[in-house]
């Protein structure tokens, strides 16, 4: 893993960026880190596909160096996401910075503005291409004026997704998870029900 880490993030010298389609997802991670550092921070919902990142980064050896950044939406539709999400840091001790918002229409204000304080400049989340019409354009790594946002698992199948995290152990995966599943912003969607953004993917 050390000479990975140190292989890839000398791309970080000439501040060029990878082709993330030919780079293994420890590879991705390892140059994001490399690249942005302490600016570096996971977004998560905690919801019940999450775990996915999140383990990726642990078996990177990354997690106690990245920060995990959540947005609590008030209200018991989010009561498993407070209670798995408590269950996942008692077990892997990352560092969190939980955003109390007092809705979904809040939610990204809330982010954006806590982001700047916090110094963030790169964050990492697990939207993959076949989730949603949108998150099919996605590129693996996006500029924007505020920050850059990198998608390490985008091009995870479904079937890939499922596949990993049900060989997880049954602690670590969301107690609601089961293949197929869907959710928006961590809330699970009815079954059949269409997947759309929460508002943080726009």
């Amino acid at each position: 893993m050390y000479s990975e880490f140190t292989t890839v993030a000398a791309d970080s010298v000439t501040n060029t960026k990878p082709d993330f389609q030919t780079l293994t997802t420890d590879a991705r991670l390892s140059w994001a880190y490399g690249h942005y550092g302490d600016g570096l921070a996971l977004m998560s919902s905690f919801g019940p596909q999450s775990i996915a990142l999140i383990e990726q980064l642990h078996q990177a050896w990354l997690l106690p160096h990245i920060p995990i950044v959540t947005v609590d939406i008030k209200g018991k539709d989010w009561d498993a996401q407070r209670k798995y999400r408590a269950e996942l840091q008692k077990l892997y001790g990352f560092h969190l910075h939980v955003l109390p918002a007092a809705n979904e229409t809040e939610k990204r204000s809330v982010l954006e503005n806590s982001l700047k304080d916090l110094g963030i400049t790169a964050t990492l989340d697990g939207i993959r291409r076949s989730q949603t019409n949108l998150r099919a354009t996605k590129s693996f790594i996006e500029d924007k004026p505020d920050r850059t946002h990198i998608h390490p698992l985008l091009d995870w199948a479904d079937a890939r997704t499922d596949y990993f995290i049900g060989s997880l152990s049954p602690h670590l995966r969301h107690p609601s998870w089961r293949p197929g599943i869907k959710s928006k912003g961590g809330v699970i969607l009815a079954f059949g029900a269409e997947k759309t953004e929460c508002g943080l993917h726009y």
